[in-house]
């Protein structure tokens, strides 16, 4: 059980991200595409990805490119003197482990779902998948897992830093839908369909300013990517000007509408989010080289917050990019949090799992 720090706790919480409707962005941002046509929507594109994610790849190959692997699971004991750095409200921490393989290209996991099939689906910024088993019972990683590489659409693997950069990750009738980074786009892959052989299907790249001022850095730009239950796909932009963080809704020709913008603890970014049941999920992160990392999070509904946490040193903690809702051994929600190592020496792949109360 988690205990509780007052005085942190009401510091902390003083700084919960607000949801600030932007009415004058929102206006300009949808001005040029009044209509609702304009919007990309899953359920009109979905019978297209498949048929292109799968249309030349030969049965033999789905098993082909994924390769099994075994991982080391190692839970980390908590709390421990000091975790006072860590304060939570709303949920409580189901457990955190340390992840690793000796697989070559393990690890910079950036993106992450739970699957309805009850495994995690993870994607790196180094274009790699990792689908995890759970135990079906408690809910708790296990040392199964399958991994491969994010195919272009000549069936080839994504290569360079350019093309592979993955980092928002969403799931929706077995389809995943990726935004990626330095070459910024949203593009799909029909994994149920024909597993990790799926080709790229490139669904719009970004526009340099997909809202109105606001110019994404080559490494700052979807780093959070969810769909709703309409099927319309939102994407969180990493790079902040003075409104906050911006969360839109994705567009045809690679624009934002509908704009929010979130103010997040001061020096922190926003690095991912998720959906589900009317809840949004947000993970947002600071780093600076004499601290290290320093995480935010939250849930909330209809913009009110209903549970946030605050992870720093000397607790367990690391470049927290991915978030996602799962399922909880009780049938409630949990949420799950994942870092990308950068695959570096000095730091580590956490997975963290908190069910919300």
């Amino acid at each position: 059980m988690i205990r509780y720090y007052p005085v942190l706790l009401g510091f902390f919480l003083s700084f919960a991200c607000s949801d600030q409707s932007s009415t004058a962005a929102r206006g300009e941002t949808s001005r040029a595409s009044d209509s609702i046509a304009s919007v990309w929507s899953f359920d009109q594109e979905k019978t297209v990805i498949r048929d292109r994610s799968c249309a030349d790849v030969a049965t033999a190959n789905e098993t082909a490119v994924a390769v099994p692997v075994a991982v080391d699971v190692t839970p980390l004991v908590w709390p421990e003197p000091g975790y006072e750095t860590a304060v939570f409200s709303g949920l409580e921490l189901a457990g955190v482990w340390q992840l690793s393989s000796q697989q070559a290209g393990f690890g910079a996991f950036s993106g992450i779902v739970e699957t309805p099939a009850g495994q995690l689906l993870l994607v790196s910024d180094t274009g790699r998948w990792l689908q995890l088993d759970l135990d079906g019972t408690h809910r708790t990683p296990l040392q199964t897992a399958l991994f491969g590489r994010m195919l272009g659409r000549d069936g080839q693997p994504l290569a360079g830093k350019r093309q592979a950069d993955a980092e928002g990750l969403a799931y929706r009738e077995g389809i995943a839908l990726v935004s990626f980074e330095q070459d910024h786009r949203v593009s799909a892959f029909a994994l149920s369909t024909c597993g990790m052989a799926a080709r790229e299907v490139r669904l719009t790249g970004l526009a340099g300013e997909p809202v109105a001022g606001l110019n994404m850095a080559r490494n700052g730009g979807a780093e959070g990517l969810m769909i709703s239950a309409d099927g319309v796909v939102w994407l969180g932009i990493e790079t902040p000007d003075a409104r906050g963080a911006a969360v839109g809704r994705l567009l045809k020709n690679g624009g934002l509408d509908a704009v929010n913008w979130h103010t997040p603890p001061a020096g922190h970014r926003l690095t991912g989010l998720d959906a589900r049941d009317g809840q949004i999920a947000r993970v947002f992160r600071f780093y600076r080289r004499d601290l290290g990392n320093r995480i935010f999070f939250s849930v909330s509904r209809s913009g009110i917050l209903q549970a946030s946490g605050r992870l720093a040193p000397p607790a367990p903690v690391d470049n927290l990019e991915g978030i996602a809702f799962g399922q909880a051994p009780g049938g409630g929600d949990r949420l799950w949090l994942v870092s990308d190592d950068n695959v570096s020496h000095r730091q580590r792949t956490l997975l963290f799992a908190f069910d919300l109360h």
